[in-house]
């Protein structure tokens, strides 16, 4: 065959009409042109013309010239797009957008569920210290229906066609994109507002990338020039690769298919039924072991493992945000401007000031040290300070939104203060979050709580997350708990079929579990009569013995027969003693109503009786 001149191997790109090198001595030909439409017909021209030249070489090496004809032909396009083309990508419509793009999505609805009812967070302040065992128990479960739905899309390719080989590789980036697909989920869940939220943001994402990865393959083809398809393919399958898992699943289906026209998995499907002749790259022969190469399965599956790790750290990073090095924080405080209304000349209480000094120098099992949180630029909680030693139930009170929920945030290690720390039985909270929180256990304020799970099932599984022995360890505390917070009698019931009491004694029993140092308690009482309530109130003295208790609450009628140490909050601590506290401000409120003259009077009655009342303008 001969070779075509250097001349025009170097400049093709500049030669659109192409060109025809023929051997006149042995007839032997080469025929170059570019074959992107729109130039249609010219290489058929071309190969037209070199046979004319050949067909006029050999009538004149006869010697027959006279009268010579010319070999004229006619031409006529084929359709665009071959019908089996389009069955092929209908079928990669089908299974790339309701199949691969959509089915991840599904994963991520119990996960978004259990982040928005605040069991995650509970989880994690009660023994689940390392969020990577969360998330890897999230994906131990989801991963076995991705490797059920890999199995059964390969048994069903391997059984329905013949048109299909390299399904053993197949078969695994089928299992890695179902592993990537929960975690990428899953990061979805971080910033969703509701699991059907969560939901359709995944699903939606994941077909715009569909839809966007296989327009780009279809726009390269009908307009891109030959000599840069191959290079624009594989800019865009890296490009889209790196934004959606789906982008190199769909391409690895090209492979499996035995025909060099049209087939379809985004980069893996695509490969795996030779979709877009990906398989056609000159003459190299394809083979089971070059399936394996990074621009076929190779590509899609070195991609799955980076994403895993990825996905995985972002997730692990999202719930251990306080694990940051202080001296990243420190710039914050710096920007910091004070509040109005709490100027550097207030003078503290006495008793705050004695406070915050011994603090520094006790051994206290929860010791709060000087904390300070500002947002936007206004103080939430401004240098607050307190030590809470065994046996003591500090009350802590507070109008809403005062700073006592940043409080307990900064000490549950979920919010990084910007100044001061929390030590835990010795243990840095902001240094060192997830040993500080073996000694910690937290009764939220809202009841979370799996509405799956049983009572018993419950304190079974934040039994084992706080270390508990299985068998006899954990049997003997959880139903020692049960007893104490009168639970024993629901122990078989759901916790979601509880009355808004008994959850509460349950969210209060998790938080014991484990015997831990610390228990934080916040606003116990929230959403329940008062019978209930004053049954709840000496549960917790009962329970509470031996540890440092921290509760919250907005009357002093609840601290007097709960606490033996009291603090007052409005962003700074305003006031803190012991029992003496509770009875300087007393305080309760009786309503009255009076509907006649003669209530009036019986009221006034009643307050007569009742040193120091005082009637409150209305």
């Amino acid at each position: 065959m001969p070779r075509l001149s250097p001349q025009f191997k170097q400049d093709y790109l500049n030669i659109p009409i192409g060109g025809i090198s023929i051997d006149t001595q042995t007839g032997d030909s080469s025929v170059a042109w570019g074959a992107t439409p729109p130039p249609g017909l010219t290489g058929l021209t071309l190969l037209n013309l070199a046979t004319n030249i050949l067909y006029n070489c050999a009538l004149n090496a006869s010697g027959e010239t006279a009268g010579t004809l010319s070999i004229m032909a006619s031409y006529a396009s084929f359709p665009p797009i071959a019908g089996g083309s389009l069955v092929d990508l209908k079928w990669i419509g089908f299974f790339g957008f309701n199949a691969m793009a959509v089915y991840p999505a599904f994963f991520l609805l119990y996960v978004s569920r259990e982040r928005r009812s605040s069991v995650q967070a509970k989880q994690l302040s009660n023994g689940l210290s390392d969020p990577i065992g969360l998330w890897l128990s999230h994906l131990l479960w989801d991963s076995i229906f991705g490797v059920i739905i890999a199995t059964i899309v390969v048994i069903v390719f391997a059984t329905v066609s013949n048109q299909f080989y390299g399904l053993g590789l197949f078969w695994v980036v089928l299992v890695l994109y179902g592993i990537v697909g929960a975690l990428f989920s899953y990061c979805f869940s971080l910033f969703t507002s509701s699991p059907l939220a969560a939901f359709v943001a995944v699903a939606g994402y994941q077909i715009i990338m569909f839809v966007l990865y296989v327009s780009g393959y279809l726009l390269n083809l009908t307009y891109a020039e030959t000599s840069q398809a191959s290079q624009i393919i594989t800019s865009i399958h890296f490009t889209l690769s790196i934004l959606s898992p789906v982008a190199s699943v769909v391409s690895s289906l090209d492979d499996c298919l035995r025909h060099a026209e049209f087939a379809g998995q985004l980069r893996s499907a695509f490969v795996s039924v030779n979709l877009f002749s990906l398989l056609c790259d000159g003459s190299t022969q394809v083979t089971t072991s070059t399936l394996g190469d990074i621009m076929r399965h190779g590509g899609p599956i070195a991609y799955f493992f980076v994403y895993c790790f990825v996905l995985l750290g972002i997730l692990v990073w999202a719930d251990s945000r306080s694990i940051v090095p202080r001296r990243f924080l420190k710039t914050h405080e710096q920007q910091v401007r004070l509040d109005e209304n709490l100027t550097a000349n207030e003078i503290s209480r006495q008793d705050v000031t004695r406070e915050a000094k011994a603090v520094v120098q006790s051994s206290d099992a929860l010791r709060v040290l000087h904390v300070t949180k500002s947002f936007d630029g206004s103080r939430v909680v401004d240098d607050v300070s307190f030590g809470v030693s065994k046996h003591v139930i500090f009350a802590m009170l507070e109008p809403n939104g005062a700073g006592k929920t940043m409080t307990f945030n900064m000490i549950r290690g979920d919010v990084v203060p910007d100044t001061g720390d929390v030590m835990i039985k010795g243990v840095s909270v902001v240094n060192s979050p997830w040993n500080a929180r073996l000694a910690l256990g937290v009764c939220p304020q809202f009841t979370a709580i799996d509405a799956q799970l049983t009572v018993r099932e419950h304190l079974l599984i934040y039994g084992r997350l706080k270390g508990l022995a299985r068998g006899a360890e954990l049997d003997a505390n959880v139903e020692s708990l049960m007893v104490a917070t009168s639970l024993d009698i629901h122990v078989g019931r759901l916790a979601s079929q509880l009355s808004g009491g008994n959850q509460r004694k349950l969210a209060l029993a998790i938080a014991l579990i484990g015997n831990p140092s610390v228990v934080l308690v916040d606003e116990f009482s929230t959403g329940i009569d008062a019978k209930m309530k004053r049954d709840m109130w000496g549960t917790l003295r009962n329970v509470a013995m031996g540890k440092a208790v921290v509760i919250t609450i907005h009357s002093m009628e609840e601290a007097s027969p709960l606490a033996n140490k009291v603090g007052i909050i409005s962003k700074k601590m305003l006031v803190i003693g012991t029992e003496e506290l509770a009875a300087r401000y007393a305080m309760y409120q009786v309503h009255f109503s009076c509907r006649t003259r003669e209530d009036a009077v019986r009221a006034q009655v009643l307050m007569s009786r009742i040193p120091g009342a005082r009637r409150d303008a209305i």
